[in-house]
């Protein structure tokens, strides 16, 4: 997934705007004009738009504005003010304010995301339309009232679909064109969101969409679960699983990987509240930064044979595991420093012992030469 920037606002804006009060509803103006041409801050309908100087050639953007009780917002790409016509062409969503650790990276998920923070304009907005040639940024993050994401013109997000705990949110849909060439994919999130339909636009080259899951074209890579099944099957084509794909889904309890999965990214099944059985690949060969971060209910894991890297906190410290099943011959590379001393480790010889114990394994650990 990618790291999503932080606004550009805190960059960019502070040399540019004068940050003025504006009214809460319906259009406001700072209390300090501002000269013709030269930008500002003005809301309308809902929405805070913050102009650029005419004379920078920069586009300005758009926020809601928290204090709104509308519920249904526009966002326009051009607004009057002061005699002049200024340019928007983004819309950014007001993450900052609904994570509990707001920085630079996802971090851990959406295991940030807080779930107690609300403002009117969450509580009461139930549809949202872009105007032609908005680009979208950010996360969307509980909206309790979110129904309707519509775009007059084409779908358009930059760092990714992110939506979480949008409970009635219906449709969310992948543009054809939403693709990073330098990273080959964009960041798909959509968790929490139990009325919602994922669709891909039908010229989508890149992502397809099965049971409401995101797979790539070919099928070889999973995106995004939303699934609400107790009991998740990977489907035998993934060769692949990608970073976050699980990550937050309050439902599943168990997955069973098929062998064709050769590699899971950072965080795939972090945070998964009800999560306590999974199947690993036996073509797996090593396990990723944080994969079952934070699965409390996950207390055993049999690790087949050919995984013999396991990433220094491909559990961290929050992890509830009392049995762990290494059926390697050899360690490569680990750091098992973040397990409980209640937690006991089955291994096929002295020598993964010792390789355990060399990796900072504090529990017990048995040597079953029949594993």
């Amino acid at each position: 997934m990618k790291r999503i920037k932080r606004h550009i606002i805190t960059i960019i804006f502070p040399a540019v705007f004068v940050f003025l009060a504006t009214v809460p509803t319906g259009i406001g103006f700072e209390t300090e004009v501002q000269a013709a041409g030269q930008g500002g801050s003005v809301t309308i309908d809902g929405v805070r738009y913050l102009l650029m100087d005419l004379s920078s050639g920069s586009m300005g953007r758009a926020e809601l504005d928290p204090d709104s009780t509308l519920s249904e917002v526009y966002i326009r790409n051009e607004v009057e003010y002061l005699g002049e016509y200024y340019p928007v062409n983004e819309f950014w969503w007001d993450e900052e304010d609904f994570m509990i650790d707001s920085d630079d990276s996802f971090g851990e998920g959406w295991n940030q995301a807080d779930l107690d923070e609300t403002n009117p304009a969450h509580e009461s907005l139930r549809k949202i339309t872009f105007a032609p040639d908005i680009t979208v940024q950010g996360r969307a993050i509980s909206f309790k009232q979110l129904e309707e994401v519509v775009f007059e013109g084409k779908v358009s997000y930059t760092d990714g679909v992110y939506y979480f705990n949008c409970p009635k949110l219906k449709t969310i849909t992948l543009p054809s064109s939403y693709w990073e060439p330098d990273l080959g994919e964009y960041a798909i999130d959509v968790k929490r969101c139990p009325s919602v339909q994922i669709v891909a636009e039908e010229s989508n080259p890149h992502f397809q969409v099965v049971d409401n899951d995101v797979y790539s074209k070919d099928g070889k890579t999973l995106y995004n679960v939303t699934g609400s099944a107790k009991e998740y099957r990977i489907k035998d084509s993934v060769e692949n699983i990608g970073e976050y794909a699980f990550n937050s889904n309050d439902t599943i309890r168990s997955v069973t990987m098929p062998d064709s999965v050769k590699n899971i990214g950072r965080y795939a099944f972090a945070n998964m509240e009800k999560l306590s059985s999974v199947r690993l690949s036996k073509s797996l060969k090593k396990l990723e930064e944080s994969i079952f971060f934070n699965c409390k209910k996950l207390k055993k894991l049999d690790v087949p044979k050919n995984i013999k890297r396991f990433d220094n906190s491909f559990c961290w410290e929050k992890n509830k595991l009392r049995k762990i099943i290494i059926r390697t011959k050899n360690i490569k590379k680990g750091d098992f420093s973040y397990f409980s001393e209640k937690c006991t480790a089955y291994v096929r010889s002295k020598k993964v012992k010792k390789q355990l114990r060399k990796f900072k394994f504090k529990g017990k650990i048995v040597v079953k030469k029949n594993l």
